[in-house]
């Protein structure tokens, strides 16, 4: 904001207050009648209005006007200029009382921000992998660490609720989802270095059947028929499912992603995508 602005503004807030206003409007008329009486004896300058002998004189009229901006220069510049200062001062003694704070929040924001990344869009051809010799489409997902230089170790996910129609039909699962090969040692327990990505199982599909057959990865390469509470299959009708899946680490806030899976009883035509 310019400067010609916060006078304005400075001045504005002064006569929109009731108080404030009526004691400036007070001390106007009390300066301009000392200035009245009083500055015919100042650098021997005259009001032309209480001297008719000068009225047509020009250059007493430019005194007379450069000591009246003068004067309320100084009437209403200088008290402008001292609360700016005064502001400028308090603002200052405002930021060092909080700098210790802002370098704790700054902190504790860098402890909350997510450290493991998760995508899977049908763009990234790591997301969906086929594997002719055991008749199975794999849907991915890709968890990138982001935790700068330091290693995320002990990652593994896990499915913790399935929607569909708006309506939960599965949750509180307790299987974890292992990162691909499946049949690793280390499959639900990876390590996963500072900017390395690795892929996590989310869902295979066993394509010898038609139609396919839903299944969920398990540790050591075994694979599971989700069901409902009701004992009846979880992908039992084709349709959109929302899936909530979430990925731990050691030491880092958990990295939640909302899947929406599209089945159509057909792996070529199905799809697995993140939405949020």
């Amino acid at each position: 904001m310019s400067e010609l602005k916060k006078f304005r503004a400075y001045w504005w807030e002064i006569l929109k207050s009731a108080k404030e206003g009526h004691e400036l409007a007070v001390w106007i008329v009390l300066a301009v009648i000392w200035m009245a009486v009083s500055f015919e004896n100042i650098s021997g300058l005259h009001i032309p209005f209480f001297d008719p002998s000068i009225k047509e004189t020009a250059k007493k009229w430019a005194e007379w006007i450069f000591g009246i901006g003068f004067f309320f220069w100084g009437l209403f510049w200088i008290p402008f200029k001292h609360h700016e200062a005064l502001k400028a001062g308090h603002q200052a003694e405002m930021i060092e009382t909080m700098r210790p704070f802002a370098a704790e929040l700054t902190r504790y924001k860098e402890i909350l921000r997510p450290k493991l990344i998760l995508s899977c869009n049908s763009g990234i051809s790591s997301c969906a992998v086929i594997a002719q010799s055991t008749h199975l489409y794999y849907f991915r997902i890709i968890v990138k660490n982001d935790c700068g230089q330091q290693g995320i170790t002990g990652c593994f996910g896990k499915l913790m609720k399935v929607e569909k129609d708006g309506k939960t039909i599965r949750d509180q699962e307790t299987n974890k989802l292992p990162f691909a090969p499946a049949a690793d040692a280390d499959s639900t327990a990876k390590t996963i270095h500072a900017g390395d990505s690795y892929p996590l199982d989310a869902i295979a599909l066993f394509f010898e059947k038609t139609p396919n057959m839903v299944l969920f990865p398990e540790k050591d390469g075994k694979l599971i028929e989700p069901m409902e509470k009701s004992d009846k299959f979880l992908f039992g009708t084709f349709g959109e499912y929302i899936l909530t899946i979430k990925v731990f680490g050691d030491g880092v806030p958990p990295a939640t992603g909302r899947f929406k899976f599209k089945w159509t009883g057909d792996y070529a035509t199905s799809d697995f995508t993140l939405i949020e």
